[in-house]
């Protein structure tokens, strides 16, 4: 019998919302935030209207708190309202009963008003549209503002040459005092529809100002007609862990991959408010379970001020700021990592007191891990060779004499420039310097010595490298400046320089780069028309994309800033598939591509 109930329940709200109309009760609450609505919602709002809605006066959603038996019939808790009708105000007493809409199947808790006869027609009425005169008055308040009203008829009226009256008002202000008066024109009915589509102009994007009636009469049936895709079918393999990020700095973690365990870990820098990732440092991600992942806890001890680590055979060992080295153990049994020791990485006297140096670039391995510290009080530079699973310092040179041998002249204002290291199977230490206005590309092997060189551009700053058996590539994604800059092993000469521009990109987010074994793969946020997401792009030796794949796709709700964006943080390849993991608001999410 329970079955037989739970079963009729399911059809009846796959009914209700099959007609995409529903109607609730319940509270807008005072302490409910406001959402800005982006012009994908509009442009959403505007199709599903056919082109006849006024859009909500200030811009906004709100959040409605169901009572608790819409709550149970709806499957929502709270659902966003956006209102065509009249402006909403927040208010803890007011109980409201709503007739609405669904806007989309992939926002299922996203609603809007349904439209009354009322609600959707202008003081100057359709009769304008079907045998204008100079008997009809059109305001020009109603022409400038804000709604979207009879898009359709303005289209066919494109080429009409009748005239109507248009009353507008001029201000003024003298001496004797400032008013209004109200003057009347004559004015073609072909020049208000052009001035009345300027918003739907501006809603959607390219440029239709020069466009004739047939031009826009095409592109309105074909938008109407939009069918809106299922976003999640993109890539079913999608998941997201809440409440990752607390602030709004995206850069607040790093992240490794353990292929003993096929595990993805993510760690919590903890520069700072510490207390607030209690028990929550470190997450860990089992890529043979796609939507398993652990927060480990227990005897876990924070580490503070991290700037990179590796995960060998399941242990963890961590590199911080203040040169530290530190190393938690895996057990099997309990499930769970276990701090086990920590340590001070030693540095000779010759590069000064150790409470004046901290860390400033690291370059990891399983086996060793190159460190470049900086002497707070004499800013000299001293690179290190360390053992990653003990933290014995092996060796250590000063920056003046490992460059003494080469092009640069050395001063002890020069600064390192951050790279990021696409590949861990070279033994080579590279890095990147600016001294002045010059920037250098620096290869040392495993003992600090063999030293070469090369001058480059500032697009080495933020680049990738990746250092192969006979090249060493630089690779870097702008925006949607994609560049790949290719060196000779020995950095004697520079090979290639190549670009590439990236259409339909995200805002100005960064795309990740990664290397297959044989071509290079671009993740690419990218921001279409109705929908935004990623994709999956493969590049041949001259960056041309020969292959596409989808990895992520959503409907942005709210004006994008950049607590609300996607920002894209780290790409693995782990047991034959790549996986992807970027910030959404305070979740960090994560998708499998097969």
């Amino acid at each position: 019998m329970k079955v037989l109930i739970f079963t009729v329940f399911m059809i009846l709200s796959k009914l209700v919302f099959a007609q995409n109309t529903i109607t609730v009760s319940g509270v807008f609450k005072e302490n409910y935030r406001a959402v800005r609505l982006s012009n994908e919602v509009n442009r959403l709002l505007f199709i599903k209207t056919k082109g006849h809605l006024k859009l909500p006066e200030y811009g906004n959603g709100y959040f409605l708190n169901l009572t608790k038996e819409d709550a149970a019939r709806v499957g929502f808790d709270d659902i966003l309202v956006i209102p065509l009708r009249s402006e909403i105000y927040q208010s803890d007493k007011n109980l409201v009963k709503l007739d609405l809409v669904q806007l989309s199947e992939n926002e299922p808790s996203v609603f809007y008003t349904k439209q009354s006869k009322a609600d959707s027609e202008a003081t100057y009425g359709t009769k304008i549209f079907e045998n204008p005169s100079l008997k009809d008055t059109v305001d020009w308040n109603e022409i400038t503002q804000a709604d979207l009203l009879y898009t359709k008829q303005w289209i066919d009226n494109l080429d009409n040459e009748k005239q109507v009256m248009l009353k507008s008002y001029i201000l003024y202000d003298t001496d004797k005092g400032s008013g209004s008066s109200v003057q009347f024109a004559k004015i073609m009915m072909k020049e208000l529809a052009k001035e009345r589509l300027h918003r739907v102009n501006n809603l959607f994007t390219g440029d239709r100002r020069e466009w004739t009636k047939k031009q826009w009469q095409v592109w309105f049936q074909k938008t109407i007609n939009y069918q809106e895709p299922t976003l999640k079918d993109c890539n079913p393999n999608q998941h997201s862990i809440s409440q990752i990020y607390k602030y709004n700095d995206g850069n607040t973690m790093i992240f490794g991959t353990d292929h003993s365990s096929g595990k993805i870990i993510g760690a919590q820098m903890l520069s700072y408010n510490v207390d607030r990732y209690q028990g929550r440092q470190m997450v860990v991600i089992d890529s043979s379970k796609d939507a398993k992942y652990d927060y480990y806890t227990g005897l876990q001890k924070q580490v503070y001020n991290i700037r990179a680590f590796e995960s060998v055979d399941k242990n963890l060992y961590f590199f911080d700021y203040y040169g530290n080295w530190s190393f938690f153990e895996f057990y099997t049994v309990e499930n769970h990592y276990v701090f086990k020791a920590k340590k001070e990485i030693s540095i000779p006297e010759s590069a000064g007191r150790r409470a004046d140096s901290y860390v400033e670039q690291l370059q990891t391995s399983e086996k060793l891990t190159y460190a470049i510290t900086k002497n707070d009080k004499t800013k000299e530079f001293y690179a290190l060779v360390l053992k990653t699973q003990t933290g014995e310092n092996l060796i250590t040179r000063s920056l003046k004499d490992i460059l003494g041998n080469t092009a640069i002249n050395y001063r002890k204002n020069f600064e390192l420039v951050d790279l990021k290291y696409g590949l861990k199977s070279s033994n080579d230490f590279v890095f990147g310097i600016k001294q002045g206005d010059e920037y250098y590309l620096v290869k040392t092997d495993e003992k600090l010595e063999n030293v070469k060189c090369i001058k480059t551009t500032k697009a080495l700053r933020h680049s990738t490298l990746f250092v192969h058996d006979k090249t060493i590539d630089l690779l870097k994604s702008d925006h949607n400046n994609l560049l790949k800059i290719s060196f000779d092993k020995g950095l004697t000469n520079q090979l290639s320089e190549q670009h590439k521009s990236i259409e339909n990109w995200y805002y100005d987010e960064d795309g990740l780069v990664v290397y297959d074994g044989s071509n290079y793969k671009l993740f690419a946020p990218l921001k279409l028309e109705q929908h935004s997401g990623i994709e999956l792009l493969t590049l041949s030796s001259d960056l041309e994309i020969t292959n596409k794949q989808c990895v992520y796709q959503f409907l942005p709700l709210e004006v994008p800033e950049y607590t609300n964006m996607m920002h894209l943080q780290y790409a693995a390849k782990v047991n034959n598939n790549w996986w992807l993991l970027f910030r959404q608001e305070s979740s960090l999410k994560y998708v499998k591509i097969n």
